[in-house]
């Protein structure tokens, strides 16, 4: 999360100080957290960037506040104080449609929200430029495993699916599947590396995200620039974002016969968009920049 502010206030050439608020006893007398606190200066400005940490402490109403909401855990209450908190804010940047809907039927005025779904660099994330790419299919999964990313199902789908090939960047897998201890053939699992990750977006035929809850994911405006298709629940900004020119949107409790299907067509979609950035360059790190702190 720190990474977002920080790469868009550098996209409009803006200097921010980072103050870490705790959220728990041992976050208190973390060093990092409690040298930031007393270093402190009053800003003209203060984003927070989650609503827990909002919540939990006091707002000031002698400077402007916004807080930055990507999504709410399934288990998450808000009550009728958390609202009264969040009409406070000056705005409130969500990342999709579905928090917006769900900020505006809590009582909180629409005028205070804006849908931000992000940004990437164009440096960073392009489409490939050689259609070789073509001659392999492969399915992108990334992200660190929790029990949201829906690991049963992910684990499922693979083994399932041995005519495709699946290759798994990121961390945590072993520890909420049998994936590490008994590997499939048609599976490869690479330690997330950033300097890497551009170009298996760009080599990959689609990116899988079967997710129960997201605020984004960041991986599908990142596949989407890279002119990989998505196939995607109906989570985050998905629902947003998948079109038929671009990727295939899956309920929210998919079965194995909608997932594999989904993943065929995104397969074939994938010789359409491979030398497309497929977010026409609108997700820019200076919009954001904008957004959050203009």
């Amino acid at each position: 999360m720190e990474a977002i502010p920080r790469e868009a206030a550098e996209a409009i050439t803006l200097k921010v100080k980072f103050r870490y608020l705790p959220i728990g006893f041992r976050d208190a007398f973390r060093h990092e957290n409690f040298i930031s606190r007393i270093r402190f200066r009053k800003p003209t400005l203060s984003l927070y960037m989650h609503h827990t940490s909002f919540l939990q402490h006091r707002i000031s109403l002698k400077y402007p506040t916004r807080l930055y909401l990507t999504h709410f855990d399934d288990t998450f209450v808000l009550s009728k104080e958390d609202v009264r908190k969040f009409c406070r804010a000056q705005k409130i940047l969500v990342q999709n449609r579905d928090i917006e809907s769900k900020l505006i039927s809590f009582g909180i005025p629409s005028d205070k929200i804006q849908i931000v779904y992000g940004a990437v660099s164009d440096t960073v994330y392009y489409p490939s430029r050689d259609n070789s790419i073509l001659k392999s299919a492969q399915v992108l999964i990334v992200g660190d495993c929790k029990p949201r990313k829906n690991p049963q199902l992910v684990e499922e789908t693979i083994r399932k699916n041995p005519q495709f090939n699946f290759i798994i960047h990121g961390k945590n897998w072993e520890r909420h599947t049998t994936l590490s201890q008994d590997p499939p053939a048609n599976l490869e699992i690479l330690k997330f590396n950033r300097s890497a990750h551009p170009q298996l977006l760009r080599e990959s035929s689609t990116l899988l995200s079967l997710a129960t809850n997201e605020g984004g994911p960041y991986p599908i405006l990142e596949a989407l620039a890279s002119g990989t298709p998505v196939v995607a629940t109906a989570t985050g900004f998905a629902p947003d974002l998948l079109n038929e020119t671009n990727g295939i949107l899956l309920p929210l409790v998919p079965t194995q016969k909608e997932i594999s299907n989904a993943i065929d067509r995104a397969i074939l979609l994938k010789n359409e968009t491979w030398d497309l950035d497929m977010t026409n360059g609108n997700l820019s790190w200076e919009t954001l920049g904008n957004s959050l702190f203009r």
